[in-house]
């Protein structure tokens, strides 16, 4: 029975949260059910110390202490009901936090009962809510096409055909929120088609976005942002537009919400990605600005660091040489790492950082024993570890590492055909380095050349700068 539904979701969730969800169990609107509750604290107590040896169907039962015999199509409805009841104290935490949604709900009950003299204070509270609200993106036009049209219901401007209703106010609303969405919308196909081979039919797009662009000035600014992304994808070689997009987000970046703010940041990573991989090494400040943007939006809204952002980050700061902030960076910022990913993200980026300062006992000391859960980890590593190898010239090791990361990837059906090129000729080239003499010319110019002609190839770069090393 661990393997339920419900078992997961509490499994994730943290002690506040299970205590929070308790109280809503225990509350009699919600749950008249003792049975559910008991089979919630059940659940819990072997959540944080599994003692129990027996969680089959029987052992559940007994461990309930009901007085009958087990039954199948009971229990089952117990753990369906407990799952019902979680899945509710989620969707009421929203609504907890969403004042304007709930004098939404308030409108449409007093219209729906016809109650008088409830109507005016509710629409009053209503927008009043959500002028208080900070953002001004699609989520704001919606909820104030929604109380506009609770506020068109309770005044009955349909009976009263001679005086003027706020249609109109109800249309330019829906239609703020509908050329948001659909640019917000267009800009992710965009970024998804860089990445995958992805298709998307969205209608009337190219409509949508000449009617933006002709009437910008009287839109929503966070239209105007988006027309600023699509600029990006349009003329990718004019970099000045790559400024103008910065340049409007600063100034309107308040204006979104978390989420989607976080996906208009990496647009421009991605951009700036895309211009590093062109070879226009000024990009890589720029890519770590918004990194250090992107971590702190994180840290502050959500109190949960994406670890790949994270190591992102320090890769690109140690490429621009700031050791000493990655160091301080690691330690003040891994407490946000979720925990099932923290010691991974930790040990991994430290031994980057080792890397960089030319410490290499301390990359083996951590990663010569060190398999990772994570594909990507685990091939970073190995990679790591290849490079700390040659530069501390331990050839015995390195060449025990070529065998064991070629069977690694022979053997793990995860990794892509393209992806295990690319490790399978570091390891091809790496080796043939080792076996040429300093000052070989012939050899060294053979072995450039196959470097620039192979297409699927880990650590290029590290490649061609040891082989000039070796001229």
């Amino acid at each position: 029975m661990r393997q339920t539904r419900v078992y997961s979701i509490l499994q994730q969730f943290s002690r506040i949260e299970q205590n929070r969800c308790r109280k809503y169990l225990q509350s009699p609107y919600f749950n008249q059910n003792e049975t559910i509750v008991d089979l919630f604290e059940l659940i819990l107590e072997d959540i944080r110390k599994p003692a129990r040896e027996d969680w089959s169907k029987s052992g559940v039962w007994e461990a309930l202490a009901l007085p009958l015999p087990v039954d199948d199509v009971r229990l089952r409805k117990y753990f369906s009901d407990l799952q019902k009841l979680v899945e509710g104290y989620l969707g009421q935490q929203v609504y907890d936090q969403r004042a304007v949604q709930q004098y939404e709900n308030i409108m449409e009950s007093i219209s729906l009962k016809k109650l008088e003299g409830m109507d005016g204070t509710a629409n009053r509270k209503a927008r009043k809510a959500l002028e208080k609200t900070d953002h001004r993106s699609s989520r704001f036009y919606l909820d104030q096409y929604l109380i506009d049209k609770q506020f068109y219901n309770l005044t009955q401007f349909d009976t009263k055909r001679s005086v003027r209703s706020n249609i109109d106010q109800m249309a330019e609303n829906l239609d703020h929120f509908f050329l948001i969405e659909k640019l917000r919308f267009h800009t992710t196909v965009l970024m998804q088609k860089r990445l995958v081979n992805y298709d998307y039919s969205l209608s009337m797009m190219n409509e949508i976005v000449d009617y933006a662009r002709k009437h910008q000035e009287d839109l929503p600014k966070s239209i105007g942002l988006y027309l600023k992304v699509l600029n990006l994808y349009e003329k990718e070689e004019d970099i000045q537009l790559y400024y103008e997009y910065k340049d409007e987000l600063a100034k309107v970046g308040h204006l979104f919400p978390y989420d989607e703010l976080i996906e208009i940041y990496r647009i421009g990573t991605n951009y700036c990605v895309q211009k590093l991989n062109r070879g226009q090494s000024n990009f890589l400040q720029e890519l770590f600005e918004l990194y250090e943007k992107l971590i702190e939006m994180e840290v502050k809204f959500n109190q949960d660091l994406n670890p790949w952002d994270f190591r992102n980050a320090i890769v690109v700061a140690l490429r621009l040489g700031h050791y000493d902030w990655t160091e301080t960076f690691i330690n003040e910022n891994a407490q946000w790492i979720p925990e099932s990913y923290r010691d991974n993200a930790v040990t991994f980026n430290l031994a980057t950082l080792y890397f960089y300062r030319q410490d290499y006992d301390q990359v083996i000391k951590l990663l010569r024993y060190v398999e990772y859960d994570d594909i990507t980890y685990n091939l970073n590593s190995k990679t790591i570890l290849l490079h700390t190898y040659y530069e501390t010239d331990e050839i015995e090791s390195l060449y025990s590492l070529f065998e064991s990361f070629r069977v690694y990837l022979n053997r793990n059906k995860s990794i892509s055909e393209a992806k295990k090129a690319d490790y399978k000729n570091l390891i091809k080239y790496t080796k043939k380095l080792t076996r040429i003499q300093p000052g070989d010319d012939k050899s060294l110019q053979k072995l450039t050349k196959e470097i620039q002609e192979t297409k699927r190839l880990a650590s290029r770069k590290w490649l061609v700068d040891k082989v000039e090393e070796l001229v």
